[in-house]
């Protein structure tokens, strides 16, 4: 991940003035209405919506609707449309939803006769033909008109349930302004610690405790086993009490665990964020590499190539794909940190054969990378131990 660099430099390399920075409150999902702002948090998602701040047109009991404020498209109303073959006004994107139409933010109330008022210095209209008019008539700048291709738009359960994932947060901005949307690092207004970000790449893996009566009742030794000390930094509990994370950083040539001095280098990160930020790389670097083997109805078989296929268990996006594909309710074992086996509940030949295969990993020498013989169940994304392999 690099570093960013500071956005207060110009073109030439020198610093202008730093604008005033935007006053902001946080607000609820219930106080969330028209005219305030929904910005993504941190490492929350990989897709559009990435480093995003949504101005909200709209909230009722069944929808939310906004505008992406912070994207280009690298279009001109020129690619757009041919009556303005000289115009290079830039249009951005507005979000995914009704895309082959166009949608305006402007500051000025009387201007257009299907202006809805946003809050008290925005107004919205989605009549382009009227502001075609206009634009032929007075040039304008961003600053006084923006132009977008689509909109956003969530159902409010849906809008719910990303809230409570911890995908966005909202705010209500203090005399917030159609300039102030004007600033391609508008998002890093809302986050500005995040102008310098770790320039190495963290993951996630995870270890077993060896407290846990499992271990003990089969007699494993610790010698089978990469321990994790009170060295590496733990995140407790997350899984099961079987369970732990520990955070490793990509150093080149091997992998270095991370103890609590990360939070003294960089102070504005939480745990919370640390493992958004290592869940975040791990989805990056291996998404793209996922392969499933063996027979759907029988023990599947996850791999991605690398040594981190047990990780993806942290991973929200691959565990809704599992379940949009096999259904909610999932048996799961993890016996090695490269390797992710599962089976639909209720097959019980797969929970059979599945069981069998971890107790081989487990007692064939040559296996590396030891993990976990836990079985686990994985119903609407929640994960639960449910016996031991063998």
């Amino acid at each position: 991940m690099k570093i960013f660099k500071n956005f207060f430099k110009s073109d030439n390399g020198n610093e202008r003035k730093q604008q005033d920075p935007i006053v902001k409150t946080s607000l609820t999902f219930e106080e969330l209405s028209r005219g305030d702002v929904i910005v993504s948090k941190p490492y929350a998602t990989h897709n559009l919506f990435e480093k995003t701040v949504i101005l909200i047109l709209n909230k009722n009991e069944k929808s939310i609707s906004g505008i992406i404020l912070n994207k280009s498209v690298g279009l001109t109303l020129k690619d757009w449309h041919s009556h303005f073959n000289s115009s290079d006004f830039p249009i951005m994107c507005g979000g995914p939803a009704q895309e082959d139409k166009i949608f305006v933010l402007n500051k000025y109330d009387t201007l257009l006769k299907s202006n809805v008022k946003i809050s008290d210095k925005i107004y919205f209209s989605s009549n382009i033909e009227e502001v075609f008019t206009w634009l032929d008539y007075k040039k304008f700048s961003t600053k006084d008109i923006r132009i977008f291709r689509g909109v956003t738009g969530w159902r409010i359960e849906q809008f719910r349930t990303e809230m409570e994932e911890g995908a966005w947060n909202i705010f209500r901005v203090n005399g917030f302004q159609l300039s102030d949307s004007d600033n391609p690092d508008l998002w890093y207004e809302f986050y500005p610690d995040f102008q310098v970000e770790p320039d190495f790449k963290i993951y996630p893996r995870l270890k077993h405790n060896l407290n846990h009566a499992m271990y003990k009742e089969n007699k494993i030794t610790e010698g089978e086993f990469i321990e994790a000390d009170e060295r590496h930094f733990i995140y407790q509990d997350f899984l099961s009490d079987d369970l732990t994370i520990v955070f490793v950083r990509d150093v080149g040539s091997y992998y270095q665990y991370l103890n609590g001095d990360f939070f003294e280098q960089y102070p504005h990160f939480d745990v919370e964020m640390l493992l958004r930020l290592a869940i975040w790389n791990l989805e990056e670097d291996i998404l793209d590499n996922i392969q499933l083997q063996s027979d759907p109805e029988d023990v599947i078989m996850l791999m991605a190539g690398g040594e981190f296929e047990s990780s993806l268990i942290l991973s929200s996006g691959v565990l809704a794909n599992l379940h949009r594909n096999f259904g909610n309710n999932l048996i799961m074992a993890i016996p090695t940190r490269d390797l992710l086996l599962f089976c639909k509940g209720g097959n019980e030949v797969a929970l059979v054969n599945m069981k069998n295969m971890v107790e081989h990993y487990f007692k064939n020498p040559e296996t590396k990378g030891i993990l976990s013989k836990g079985i686990y169940k994985i119903e609407n994304s929640l994960i639960e131990l449910l016996e031991s392999a063998f």
